[in-house]
């Protein structure tokens, strides 16, 4: 729904204009006094979430940072760079894993690899589990198959406290071990970045959300104000009274956002004597909506006209509840769009259940 009326506002503080484009438009939904509140209170919570957001990211730099500097420990490093020996962890601390770059070299061939080295604690009992040779695999396929014979072997006898990377296999393939520190702050840093824009970017979508909830009860229960207005009319009464009455039957009803702006119309018409036609008329222009506005101008139009008004607004109130019935039309068919894709999910789950049981027996 597109809200008119953005002028600028007054901000405390240095006394100038600004303008305040979320201010604006509660103030557009909800009138002066409430808008600024609702603005107030929504700033407030944005200001939480980039608090909050910053306190997080701080948290997890620090710890990042900690955890890099005190990364290596566990590890021998010789001058030139190579990884000599790994110190495993003490007993009762479990499995702790070191980040390395390889390079397997059998004189044929050569490939470097990143791996992962997982190292068990002191006496943490002996793993071993070796693959069997493969056929038909590839030198880089051999070298890469040494590699992690390579790995698994070193929790071959955890009661040896100091793990010395192997320089050769029983191949004769020669292996250079490099360390590779974690550095998680890059990533850290771009994960952040990502939120303060998804938080910046969403910086009015409570606004966007109540403005479309606004003009969906606006168009939702205008026809039926308008029909209840025209039969009092029809009944001799007044416009201005016909508008309270129908406004006061829905007073103590849950009529969304269109019947408690009339409430607050009703209100402060009675309190400062002023024409609830006029009210209304401002209320449309602030809302934006255009079957409203052509509402209220008709009324303010013809508001000495009698029969004239009530003809025009049976008129125009056939037109909203035929414009109601197309829209709830269109609703149902953007519904059925939406449920494709689960169905079409649903089916494809109910043919892979359907075959599963075959496929494992082939």
């Amino acid at each position: 729904m597109k809200w008119l009326d953005m002028t600028m506002i007054k901000r405390r503080g240095n006394g100038q204009r600004k303008n305040d484009p979320l201010t604006v438009r509660y103030e557009a939904l909800y009138g002066k006094a409430e808008g600024e509140r609702r603005a107030g209170k929504d700033r407030r919570s944005m200001r939480m979430g980039y608090i909050a957001l910053v306190a997080a990211f701080a948290a997890v730099m620090v710890f990042s940072v900690w955890a890099y500097m005190h990364d290596g420990q566990n590890v021998s490093v010789s001058k030139d760079g190579r990884l000599i020996s790994i110190t495993r962890p003490q007993e009762g601390k479990g499995t702790e894993s070191v980040d390395v770059r390889v390079r397997a070299d059998n004189g044929r061939a050569a490939i470097v690899q990143d791996k992962e080295l997982f190292v068990d604690e002191v006496n943490g009992g002996e793993k071993d589990d070796e693959e069997g040779i493969m056929r038909g695999e590839s030198e880089s396929d051999k070298l890469g198959r040494r590699i992690d014979s390579a790995a698994r072997s070193l929790n071959e006898d955890t009661a040896s406290k100091v793990i010395y990377l192997p320089e050769k296999t029983e191949d004769g393939t020669r292996l250079t071990w490099e360390f590779r520190k974690k550095n998680d702050m890059p990533l850290i840093v771009f994960v952040f970045a990502i939120a303060f824009a998804a938080l910046y970017m969403g910086r009015f979508s409570r606004i966007k959300k109540e403005e479309k909830e606004a003009g969906d009860s606006i168009r939702r229960q205008l026809p039926e104000f308008i029909n209840k207005t025209v039969l009092l009319l029809e009944g001799g009464i007044v416009i201005n009274e016909a508008l309270l009455r129908v406004i006061r039957d829905r007073k103590d009803m849950d009529g969304g956002y269109f019947y408690s702006q009339l409430s607050v119309i009703e209100q402060r018409s009675r309190k400062t004597n002023t024409a609830v036609h006029e009210q209304l008329q401002d209320f449309a222009r602030r809302s934006g909506v255009r079957e409203l506005m052509r509402i209220a101008n008709i009324i303010s139009d013809n508001i000495g006209k009698g029969s004239d008004l009530t003809g025009k607004l049976a008129h125009e109130s056939s037109m909203l509840w035929f414009a109601r019935k197309k829209q709830a039309e269109e609703n149902g068919r953007l519904s059925e769009t939406k449920m494709t894709l689960p169905l079409v999910m649903l089916i494809g789950v109910l043919v892979m259940l359907t075959i599963a049981p075959a496929l494992m027996e082939i």
